[in-house]
């Protein structure tokens, strides 16, 4: 059986452009008993907190802008230098197709959300990433947590890449049509 994560000390960075959306978020976590959480409402302030080192967790959005986001991911993967390279990074955008989500994950964040979110599904990331952490992959040309992903020790229904719906042009699925909207 496993046990519930206590996130009472985790420190977690909100990156999002809406100050109601970053209180909701805030609100949400506040709920879960986590204490140290920082908003950030551009890429410049994004960057500044993750540079800091003081971050457990990044939450960060599209509305800072997708190329920048995902720039952000890769810069702090690939820095020799960052003390949070290695921390989970979940991206959350508003409506995603299936090449965001494939350009997120290959820019070095754990996981893709779209929303709206909901406390349950916030829930179930954290958890995720506080119970089943992968091993930090370094190689030219990606830097980041291994993509490999056992969606089914989540309780998730298993598929298989051989397996997988491929009718659709792949640029015109959305992630929420995909099994990839969960990205490691």
């Amino acid at each position: 059986m496993t046990h519930a994560p206590n996130f009472s000390e985790a420190r977690i960075l909100i990156g999002h452009q809406s100050t109601i959306t970053s209180k909701l978020y805030d609100s949400i976590l506040r709920g879960f008993g986590i204490r140290h959480i920082e908003l950030v409402g551009d890429v410049k302030a994004a960057r500044q907190a993750l540079a800091g080192g003081w971050i457990d967790l990044a939450i960060l959005d599209n509305s800072l802008g997708a190329d920048d986001t995902r720039r952000i991911v890769a810069e702090i993967r690939r820095s020799e230098t960052a003390t949070a390279r290695e921390i989970p990074i979940l991206l959350t955008y508003g409506h995603s197709r299936y090449r965001d989500v494939l350009a997120s994950r290959d820019s070095g964040a754990n996981m893709v959300m779209t929303t709206p979110l909901t406390a349950t599904a916030i829930y179930d990331r954290l958890a995720w990433l506080a119970l089943k952490p992968r091993p930090f992959v370094e190689s030219e040309p990606y830097c980041g947590p291994c993509r490999r992903i056992n969606v089914d020790r989540m309780g998730a229904a298993k598929a298989r890449r051989a397996t997988d719906v491929r009718n659709a042009d792949p640029a015109d699925r959305t992630a929420a049509d995909s099994e990839l909207a969960i990205v490691g």
